[in-house]
């Protein structure tokens, strides 16, 4: 559901912009489909990731599915710890938010201290 009313929102960002410069529905494809691709990819990511876990789960596991284990156990750690971090894990799980705010933000050199820390 998450991934749909993303993409709905999207949709409309992009009717909205045509609709104020008049440009009408020519090249609306072009524009929103790589949008809602990432939308969707988000989404089969976090699915796919979390069944990973499971070793009876059959099939090439993910490249970088290592990393975004350490990734999630360092997140869950720290959203034991603190409401900043239970709120965006909350916040990332549902899409709302995405993983940028673990890159640059308040919360970023938080978790990249801890990740670094879990990696020693």
């Amino acid at each position: 559901m998450s991934a749909a009313a993303l993409q709905a929102e999207e949709r409309s960002k992009h009717l909205s912009i045509r609709t104020g410069d008049g440009a009408g529905l020519d090249g609306l494809a072009r524009d929103y489909l790589p949008a809602a691709f990432e939308i969707s990819n988000c989404a089969w990511s976090l699915a796919t990731n979390s069944d990973f876990v499971c070793s009876e789960t059959e099939g090439p596991r993910p490249a970088d599915f290592d990393m975004t284990r350490t990734m999630a156990v360092v997140l869950r750690r720290l959203a034991q710890e603190g409401e900043a971090f239970r709120i965006f894990r909350l916040r990332f799980g549902q899409m709302p938010e995405s993983g940028a705010a673990l890159r640059k933000g308040p919360l970023a050199m938080r978790f990249l201290a801890a990740l670094q820390a879990s990696m020693a």
